[in-house]
């Protein structure tokens, strides 16, 4: 189980944690026994939670994930005083099991053993411990002494027992104080630490669970439905590439239907085109918990005849649409999300938590994202672009680096003409954009959902000014990645006006608003680009005594800004160009960055036009 999905689990047990504070619940100490009974692995954790608000209680409802084949064992959970006297105990007959599958599902046959014990004065203190044996594992540990960004810890620690004879790797945060002791028969290994710091959630920065003391063990050799190797990343995409044989055959009325498709194609761009095309109209993606613990497609036959699957199913299909028009393709495992997850590439194991597909082609690599019923072949998007993958070859699996956005491939150009309604005595807009990157993922899923108000929600979200209402849009989507929007509404909040003069603020900058030098923590992390051309026409005369802005440009190490004001006949217009550059910044370069951030936003803050009708 990767580090993203045990911390995920950790969080997830201890209920939702989310909206309390710091001072509404303290967890007076964690820990965490790792011992292998019988050949199986064990894991028991013991907390001790103390919880002074009602805000608190929110804790004392626990869920704890486990896997199908897993046994999860609840040994003790009571209520007690500060004193240590018992107010409550948990019965049998209050704990319950639920499914609990993942929207991902590349690594789940997810269910949960869940119970809640409250009381009704403050404060009370929880403390239960549970046993989790393993039915198989890949990794001996993946654990943190962080359970929650907002619950704080006093003491945490973890013990791991194991035989003398077992071949181990270890990765370990060095905040951690560490201790190895042994015996005859085993060797023992200690973790602690005492008022661990909790992550805060930043603007453009990596994700908290990579900036958390963690501690990782795997062994050098597994068995999980087949024997397996982390010694490299090799010998585990070897594992992967044996869990996937035998499962690439065809129905032989699929493989009728694949002549007829690609008979008349002439290269091999058209044919993945095409049988890309085909799985896409044909299948749907569908969470389910399949195989060895989740790690396993089901064969390719499955899904021909069933329609469905998961990410690692649909891939694995796609390969064998392929592979029977005789094109070799490549299985990659990736973890995928925003913001972008560090891969350890020093400690080969299980990381991942979903899959697409490599075609290498004479000058050119296709990648395909087969959850998407809609995306052209070659876009992968903002969930898996930019970032490290295993990919899966017979004996010569290895880490690439998947390809990233660049800025053509997010631009977005949007023209907004702006005009008096004399009916309404208003004013109303009409915007032609046409976008690329996360914005045309967020409009693409708007028109997929067949949802006007939908559609109107996301457009409310792209257009940089306040609109009162969107009457009319309508979208075109091109082969290629961009979409073309056209919108009509009003937007009387926008214009403010004293007598005959109306004034038109500029409108703000996409661009979060970023903590204070003093306060930041972390280091900047932009996965891609952002890459902005607006045009704003403001129908209307140029106010007498108003000077239109001089042409600014400013440039630097993280992007680039420029705006000009052109005046015409009937029109008053601004455009505007901006970028932000993809990259990772120091913490100590966190001052520059903020800077010229704050020096864009500031010229933009104080432009408007001033206008009369």
């Amino acid at each position: 189980m990767n580090l993203l999905l045990r911390i995920t689990l950790v969080f997830i047990a201890l209920g939702h944690l989310t909206l309390i504070g710091q001072e509404d619940a303290v967890v007076l100490s964690s820990d965490t026994e790792v011992f292998f009974r019988k050949k199986q692995l064990v894991h028991r954790h013991s907390y001790h939670i103390r919880i002074n608000t009602e805000n608190g209680s929110s804790v004392a409802k626990v869920s704890i994930p486990y896997q199908k084949g897993d046994k999860v064992e609840i040994l003790d959970a009571r209520l007690i005083d500060p004193e240590g006297k018992t107010l409550k105990k948990l019965r049998d007959k209050e704990i319950q099991d639920r499914s609990n599958l993942s929207s991902i599902s590349f690594y789940d046959e997810g269910m949960s053993r869940n119970f809640e014990l409250y009381y009704h004065a403050y404060p009370y203190e929880l403390v239960y411990t549970y046993e989790h044996t393993f039915d198989k594992h890949i990794s001996l540990v993946d654990w943190t002494p962080i359970l929650s960004s907002n619950l704080h810890i006093e003491t945490a620690s973890l013990e791991v027992k194991l035989p003398l004879d077992m071949n181990i790797r270890i990765m370990a945060d060095p905040s951690l104080s560490y201790q190895v002791d042994s015996s005859q028969s085993e060797k023992s290994l200690t973790w602690t630490t005492k008022h661990p710091d909790l992550p805060t959630s930043e603007v453009l920065s990596a994700p908290p669970r990579n900036r958390i003391p963690f501690v990782k063990i795997a062994p050098l050799e597994f068995e999980y439905g087949l024997t397996g190797k982390l010694d490299t990343w090799k010998s585990f995409g070897e594992w992967l590439n044996a869990l996937n044989q035998y499962r690439g055959e065809l129905t032989a009325q699929e493989k009728t239907t694949v002549d007829k498709l690609i008979r008349d194609a002439s290269t091999e761009s058209e044919i993945i085109e095409i049988l890309y095309s085909y799985m896409q109209d044909n299948t749907r993606y569908i969470s389910v918990a399949l195989g060895i613990g989740g790690m396993q497609p089901h064969p390719a036959i499955h899904v021909c005849k069933n329609k469905y699957g998961d990410c690692k199913d649909l891939t694995n299909y796609m390969q064998a649409l392929l592979s029977y028009a005789g094109i070799q393709s490549y299985y990659v495992v990736v973890n995928a999300g925003d913001p972008i997850s560090k891969i350890d590439r020093q400690f080969p194991s299980q990381q991942f938590n979903h899959v697409i597909l490599c075609v290498p082609l004479k000058g050119d690599t296709i990648w395909l994202e087969n959850t998407s019923d809609t995306n052209p072949p070659g876009y992968l998007g903002t969930f898996t672009q930019n970032r490290i993958g295993l990919l899966v070859d017979e004996h010569q699996s290895r880490l690439i680096n998947i390809p990233a956005l660049d800025s053509s491939g997010v631009l977005s150009e949007s023209r907004y003409t702006i005009k008096s309604n004399s009916e309404a005595n208003g004013f109303h807009f009409e915007m032609h954009g046409r976008y690329r990157g996360d914005k045309y993922e967020y409009i693409k899923h708007a028109l997929e959902e067949g949802d006007q108000q939908v559609f109107k929600s996301v457009l409310r979200y792209i257009i940089p000014f306040p609109i009162d209402d969107i009457t009319n849009v309508s979208a075109k989507e091109h082969p290629t990645p961009k979409i073309d929007v056209t919108s009509i509404g009003t937007l009387d909040r926008y214009i403010r006006h004293v007598g005959n003069q109306y004034f038109a603020p500029v409108p703000p900058l996409d661009i979060p608003e970023l903590e204070t030098i003093e306060s930041r923590t972390s280091p900047v992390q932009i996965d891609y680009p952002l890459n902005i051309i607006d045009t704003i026409v403001i129908q209307g005369k140029l106010s007498p005594d108003f000077d239109l802005p001089e042409k600014t440009q400013i440039s630097g190490t993280y992007g680039s800004y420029s705006d000009e004001f052109v005046l015409t006949h009937e029109s008053i217009q601004m455009i505007r160009k901006y970028q932000i550059k993809a990259g990772n910044y120091p913490l100590n370069e966190y001052e520059k960055f903020y800077e010229f951030i704050g020096r864009l936003k500031k010229h933009t803050e104080n432009l408007f036009i001033s206008f009369s009708l």
